[in-house]
Order: structure tokens, then sequence, then C-alpha cells
């Protein structure tokens, strides 16, 4: 049991040696000036490739047929493991970045390359900049990028889908952007929540669920889109 507890420390920090790796030579494309959207999509996935060959995770997909590689979405997913990132870039083609905590920008390098990848911090404690944050959000989607979203906010820490945040679908709702919802099983065996031990070899579904169009939606009704998202991701949670 010590062994495969300091093997999993060991794939752990195999990661964060590919991430320190990955953060550096975003940060010289960005020095350089060689940051384009293909190029940031390009090193993503060289990311998240990178993390699931070092961990021998196998990311098993299903519903790809259902978005368009040329539409912009805002996709929704549960969010239980770091391993999440990775593995919803492995088996989302389009293009897309990530929200993530205003607090990692405070991560030494990691924190400042994810912010020149385009991925857009959010404060959930300051309403005010979250707002500011989500307009950051707009114009990614109006280049034809998609944003994926946790609406729990944060990793559950019981696996239960929690409570959702209203701002991503005031995002999508103002732009007329459709919502994919999905979901994603068996993260949390990888990696669990508060936890650096990794554990190798398995496999996590991503399964990804049919765009609901936000057309008519607005804040009079908005508590009936996000009662749909999470209807069709706990739908989805269900498949097998």
């Amino acid at each position: 049991m010590r062994s495969k507890k300091l093997h999993g420390i060991f794939i752990a920090f195999r990661v964060a040696a590919h991430i320190f790796y990955m953060s550096i030579v975003q940060l010289l494309d960005a020095l350089l000036g060689r940051l384009s959207i293909p190029s940031v999509d390009a090193r993503v996935q060289q990311f998240a490739q990178g993390v699931l060959h070092i961990t021998r995770t196998r990311v098993k997909t299903s519903g790809v047929s259902h978005i368009d590689k040329s539409q912009s979405y805002v996709f929704m997913s549960n969010h239980q493991s770091v391993i999440d990132i990775p593995v919803l870039f492995a088996a989302i083609p389009n293009s897309f970045r990530m929200m993530f905590k205003s607090q990692l920008q405070r991560v030494p390098i990691w924190g400042r390359a994810m912010e020149k990848a385009g991925f857009i911090p959010i404060d959930r404690k300051d309403r005010f900049k979250a707002i500011q944050q989500l307009e950051v959000a707009k114009q990614s989607l109006k280049k034809g990028v998609s944003i994926w979203i946790a609406p729990e906010g944060t990793r559950s820490r019981t696996l239960e889908l929690g409570p959702f945040k209203k701002g991503g679908f005031h995002t999508a709702i103002s732009l007329h952007i459709p919502i994919v919802p999905v979901w994603i099983e068996g993260a949390a065996k990888v990696v669990k929540p508060d936890s650096i031990v990794v554990h190798s070899g398995l496999t996590v579904s991503v399964r990804i669920g049919k765009p609901i169009d936000t057309v008519g939606y607005d804040k009079s009704n908005l508590t009936k889109l996000m009662e749909r998202v999470r209807h069709e991701m706990l739908e989805l949670s269900h498949d097998r």
C-alpha cells in the first residue's frame, strides 16, 4: 500500500514537471510573439496528451457527433478532479479555453502561462471583478473559441453535483451561445479531490450531450435554463 502511494506521488511529480516545461514553452512563445489560437490549441493538446501518457489514463468519449467543430459553445461539466482538465481537452475536438479560479494566477509560471494561453481567471469572491472577467470570456466566444465552465464553481468533494453558479449561464444567454452539457465519470479515481496521489492505468469516460439553445432565455427564466442543464448532466451520468 505504501509503495503504491509513493508511486502515485512520483507520477504526480512527473506531471508537475511536464506542466512546468509546457508553461515555460508557452511563455517563450508569448515573449517571441508567436501566440495564435491554432498554436495555443496545439500546445494545449501537447499538455493534455502528455499528462494522460504519464498517468496512463485512457479516455473513453461518447456524443462527439452532437457538436460542430466550427461552432463555439459554452461547455459545462461536473468537476471532481484535477485530471478533468486534460481529459476534457483530449475528448472535445473544438478549440476551447477554461475558466479557472483567480487564486491560481499566483502559482509561479503556470498561472502566467494559463493567462497567455487565453484561459480566463474568475474571482467568485468579488462580484464586480467576476463580471469583468466574464466579459473576457465573451470576447473568446466571439472569436469562435469555446469556453469550459464548471457550473458548480469548484471541485465536488462528495462526488455529487453541487449547486450551480449563474455567471456562465449569463454569458451564454447574452451571446445566444448554445450550452453543451458534459459528464465526466471516473476522474476522481485517478486523482481524488484534495490529493496529489495519482492512480495510473485507469479509464475516464466523457459523455457529451446535445447542445441546448439559449435563444429565448433571459434573466427572467434563467433558473429554468440552469435546471435544464442540470437535468441533462444528470441524465448523462446515468448513461453507461
